[in-house]
């Protein structure tokens, strides 16, 4: 590989260089801005001995008996290319009755979305099986969040958009949901350069409105559009705001989302598509690429910072680099560092300060030993103070074309988890990834849960400190829906990957089981 960028930074396998920004023109790689425009519609505990000591706090969601959980998008609904889905894993042996609550509004006009509907569908998921609720395409085009009710609990619940690429294959972009809705929520990561975009999704699931104010960190510096203070969420309804609209060319931002009253669940739904220029490490006298970087990312974002993230290894590492972007919405700066676990990675830090309010980027591989962008990673905040993290992957395609997708940090480590909404296909693909954190060895085992009695697909003995990546056509040949329940004797780190063919590879975390 010859050059390697993310949204931020620039890092060659050798050096960093500075990245200079080219101007994004309207005609420029007309072809290019169709694939992630199909995505996006346009009109805890401390480290010691190379293990956790206390896993570190769980950064978006747990599992919870009984728990209602929710989906806040944006997720796009009516006519249009793509499309959108819930998935609902029921990991008890009984089956679980659900209310499904689909709040519904148009595309953003000014900024801010207009129109509201609601509707409600009660069914039943079995036990040790997975449902998919699909959301209308019918009507005119727009926006959901959806929010799944039961009173018997035991079940996690995703959310997930397929579309179109014109480079010849699929997007398919998935998060897990939260089960909180509270005063604020947070979005690490962004950027409206050029054709970039995010679109803010305010989602309130209570029977009372909620009133918000929005703030953009450019970084050092913070903005309140105008349009985005006092916005009114009305009650179990969503606005969707368009940052591109009031937030102008700014290369990486984060938000805080305030509830001034009622409570929210904040998500966003990210577009990249963006021309840098790069320096090629192999080509005499450094000559520079113009190199677009496209790609699509769905996030839910943390209802509070943490001070400690956990990351899974990279996956399909050829080709690949990343960058760990750091946002510190307190009020003072925050000392950072982004280590493998365990005292050799405390040796071999990165440890940078940030500001208050601001933006840091830790951009990988490194040079050196640390081993950054091989392992598993953990960001930490000095003194337990909150911060709020996503990891940001790039991969290479060609000389003039790399993809790049966000996401937020894994939960755990824990030893019980669950993937919804896996797919494997002839024309997708499905990676896991486990990681084994700790100073002990761990057997996982792996079930897909889609029938009464949870088939057994692989046990794997892991060596402590090992990862894996699992390519589940080796296991399954088609399977176009279904669940993976991955439980371990020893705490482990969970992540999935979904990779359509000639398309779009993205990734995301799985969901622990707790309680």
């Amino acid at each position: 590989m010859s050059e390697a960028g993310g949204r931020h930074k620039h890092v060659s396998w050798v050096a960093r260089h500075p990245r200079r920004r080219a101007v994004l023109g309207v005609a420029l790689g007309l072809g290019l801005l169709v694939v992630v425009n199909a995505v996006v519609r346009q009109p805890g505990g401390v480290l010691a001995g190379g293990r956790f000591v206390g896993p570190p706090s769980l950064p978006v969601v747990q599992m919870l008996k009984p728990g209602d959980w929710r989906c806040p998008g944006p997720l796009p609904v009516g006519a249009g290319k793509e499309s959108s889905r819930i998935s609902i894993v029921n990991s008890t042996t009984a089956a679980v009755n659900l209310l499904v609550v689909v709040s519904r509004t148009g595309l953003p006009k000014g900024g801010v979305s207009v129109g509201a509907s609601i509707s409600r569908t009660r069914f039943a998921v079995g036990g040790d099986s997975q449902a998919v609720f699909p959301l209308t395409t019918r009507g005119a085009a727009g926006f959901a969040a959806v929010s799944v009710e039961t009173d018997a609990g035991g079940i996690g619940v995703g959310e997930s958009i397929v579309g179109a690429s014109t480079l010849g294959g699929g997007v398919l972009l998935s998060s897990p949901c939260s089960l909180i809705a509270a005063g604020q929520g947070y979005v690490p990561t962004g950027s409206t350069y050029g054709g970039s975009d995010v679109r803010l999704s305010l989602y309130d699931p209570d029977a009372t409105p909620a009133v918000v104010n929005v703030d953009v960190s450019t970084g050092t510096t913070l903005t309140s559009p105008p349009a985005f203070q006092g916005v009114v969420v009305p009650a179990t309804g969503l606005v969707v705001l368009d940052l591109h609209r009031w937030v102008f060319e700014e290369s990486s931002l984060a938000v805080t989302a305030t509830a001034v009253s009622g409570s929210i669940v904040v998500g966003a739904l990210e577009l990249t598509s963006e021309t840098v220029d790069m320096a090629s490490r192999s080509a005499a006298g450094h000559s520079i690429n113009h190199v677009v970087v496209i790609g699509s990312s769905l996030l839910v974002g943390p209802d509070r910072g943490l001070s400690h993230w956990a990351f899974a290894a990279l996956q399909s590492k050829k080709g690949v680099a990343s960058t760990f972007s750091v946002y510190n919405p307190g009020k003072r700066p925050v000392s950072v560092s982004v280590a493998p676990p365990g005292r050799a990675g405390i040796v071999a830090a990165l440890t940078e300060d940030v500001p208050a309010g601001g933006i840091v980027d830790f951009a990988t591989p490194v040079t050196g030993t640390s081993g950054l962008g091989t392992g598993s990673v953990v960001v930490s905040a000095k003194g337990g103070r909150p911060i709020v993290v996503a990891r940001l992957t790039t991969r290479y395609r060609t000389r003039l074309l790399e993809n790049i997708d966000a996401t937020p940090g894994t939960a755990g480590p824990e030893d019980d988890w669950l993937l919804p909404g896996s797919s494997l296909t002839p024309l997708v693909g499905d990676v896991v990834t486990i990681e084994v954190p700790g100073t002990t060895g761990a057997t996982v085992t792996l079930y897909e849960l889609n029938h009464k009695t949870p088939p057994l697909l692989e046990v794997l003995n892991l060596n402590a400190g090992s990862e894996l990546e699992l390519n589940l056509d080796s296991l399954l040949r088609y399977a176009p829906s279904f669940a993976l329940r991955v439980s371990a004797n020893a705490p482990i780190l969970v992540e999935q990957q979904l990779t359509p063919s000639g398309g779009l590879t993205t990734a995301t975390g799985g969901i622990p089981v707790l309680g």
